[in-house]
């Protein structure tokens, strides 16, 4: 359990705050690149990390991310005009370009010097992978841009897409990096797996799948050849270049020499790759009691090209997720275990029951189940106390290759390491095994 303080050192994200700190010193997903279609687009408002911004394209089509109220008389510049060279607070005329020089002050003398010695706060920004992506931090510790597997995606492929909650963004990281819940919470939506379908090189008996998705019956029992019906996995956790890496390890349909193993990556300090397909997940905090939520999806790896999953994305506005009711009957009659359809509603429907932000003085993390939480909580308060110390974050400056990171689920002999399954995960090719057994954080 942890204490009030604790709550809030985790919790609160603002500016100032040490979790918000550590988060603004690393590339954070802000907006999908449609979001801002093109050159001469209406500027976007939206709040990330507690504060407000905007963002807007120039002519050029280069994105620009600045505080949201003009720093003249605080009019907001996300009913700006557009101009070839910036945005243009409506109020008094004031341009600002991208990176936030004050380009013109209509209602100064000629001969004011005010332009060219003050700037309107703006913070860096870039795309990929479909996402406009901004730094917060001090300009001397920006790192790096990184370059994920999805960013190589062709866009007409590329489906990228945000939801929203009201909700402390804990409570769906925490879940998005929890295994153990898959068997319980989503147990009639677990997944088919065909006959393991890619053996891995050099590594006899060692499968992986690339699809997981049909359903279990509902007394356990396996149900079109599910890989297992173990709902108590055992977990282990490497620490890695990125963040780290786990296994949940369920016993085999296959045979008691071999084992069903989910591979979960975390990319310190947004990013989840989900098994077995690698799907990242990217939890971002919009202020302390609500959650950007943020994915990338592969079209091509659908037989209709996805087009009944990805229909267009809603306007912002209406990307909050809304909860329906619970369906009891069909609980009752056996047709639901848990009342919501659908992984992510069912995830949405947990997270949002937990209130506004849970207080976590009352939980009680368990080991093996939660070594991943556990772990996520070591490395932020490792990273705040880096900070403190004067010194830069450890993560966001990795030289392990961003795009080589991924996840993957698949039948493992008994006796052979689980990190062969995600080879490209590790820097030298032997993984460091530190399983969690301490259960404070």
């Amino acid at each position: 359990m942890l204490s009030r303080e604790d709550v809030d050192f985790f919790c609160r994200v603002g500016k100032g705050t040490p979790t918000g700190e550590v988060y603004r010193r690393y590339w954070t997903p802000a907006l999908l690149s449609e979001d801002l279609p093109g050159p001469g687009c209406p500027p976007v408002e939206f709040r990330i990390l507690g504060e407000d911004l905007v963002a807007f394209r120039d002519s050029s089509g280069k994105v620009g991310v600045l505080d949201r109220y003009c720093s003249h008389r605080g009019a907001s510049l996300g009913i700006a005009a557009i101009e070839d060279c910036g945005l243009r607070c409506i109020y008094h005329g004031w341009v600002f370009d991208t990176d936030g020089r004050i380009v013109e002050t209509p209602n100064m003398p000629a001969t004011s010097k005010f332009k060219d010695i003050n700037r309107q706060l703006s913070y860096p920004a870039r795309e990929g992978g479909g996402f406009v992506w901004v730094y917060m931090g001090p300009p001397e510790d920006e790192p790096p841009f990184p370059h994920y597997y999805w960013f190589d995606i062709p866009a007409d492929s590329l489906a990228a897409r945000e939801s929203q909650m009201a909700v402390n963004y804990l409570q769906i990281q925490e879940g998005s990096i929890d295994s153990s819940h898959v068997g319980v919470l989503h147990h009639d939506m677990h997944a088919k797996a065909p006959e393991p379908d890619e053996a891995v090189a050099g590594t006899p008996g060692l499968v992986r799948y690339s699809c997981w998705y049909s359903e279990v019956s509902r007394d356990g029992g396996p149900k079109d050849n599910v890989p297992s019906t173990d709902f108590a996995p055992v977990f282990d956790v490497e620490n890695t270049d990125f963040g780290f890496h786990y296994a949940a390890t369920r016993k085999s349909i296959y045979g008691e020499d071999r084992r069903y193993v989910r591979v979960t990556a975390f990319v310190f300090p947004y990013i989840g790759y989900i098994p077995p397909s690698a799907t990242p997940v990217i939890t971002v905090p919009i202020d302390d009691y609500h959650t950007a939520s943020f994915s990338a999806w592969d079209k091509r790896l659908y037989a209709d090209g996805g087009g009944r999953m990805f229909g267009p994305m809603p306007p912002r506005a209406q990307r909050m997720w809304a909860i329906p009711p619970q369906d009891r009957q069909a609980m009752e009659e056996g047709r639901s275990f848990s009342g919501w359809y659908g992984i992510g509603l069912q995830d949405a429907a947990v997270h949002r029951s937990m209130g506004r932000m849970y207080d976590r003085h009352n939980e009680h993390l368990v080991s093996p189940a939660d070594s991943a939480v556990v772990r996520f909580r070591h490395i932020l308060r490792d990273e705040a106390r880096r900070l403190a110390a004067g010194e830069r974050v450890k993560f966001a400056f990795s030289t392990h290759p961003t795009e080589r990171i991924t996840a993957a689920s698949g039948i493992v002999p008994e006796g052979e390491h689980w990190n062969a399954l995600v080879p490209t995960n590790l820097s030298t090719g032997v993984g460091i095994n530190q399983t969690e057994s301490q259960m404070g954080a």
